[in-house]
């Protein structure tokens, strides 16, 4: 996947996605963001997750299971890319 311009563009439908949480909506989002094979090491208890799907299936599926009204607001994202040409992000 190649570097993104603009790190926030690219996390932009996610964010979107998930400010109202529409399961089908967020999958979409998601599938934009992961390559299948990316593995995701996740706070406690959820340990790490394969691609789009692990991550919503092993992260936010329970989470929204136990709290229908799940909602994600973030006050400051922040994103750049490292001097090693690593794209990263922190909401």
């Amino acid at each position: 996947m190649a570097p993104p311009a603009n790190i926030k563009a690219v996390l932009a439908p996610y964010r979107r996605a998930t400010a109202t949480f529409e399961p089908t909506v967020v999958r979409a989002a998601l599938a934009g963001l992961f390559d299948d094979n990316a593995r995701l090491n996740l706070c406690h208890p959820f340990g790490t997750a394969t691609g789009a799907d692990g991550y919503y299936d092993t992260c936010l599926a329970p989470l929204h299971a136990a709290m229908p009204d799940l909602e994600r607001r973030e006050s400051i994202l922040i994103a750049d890319t490292t001097p090693e040409g690593r794209d990263w992000a922190a909401s």
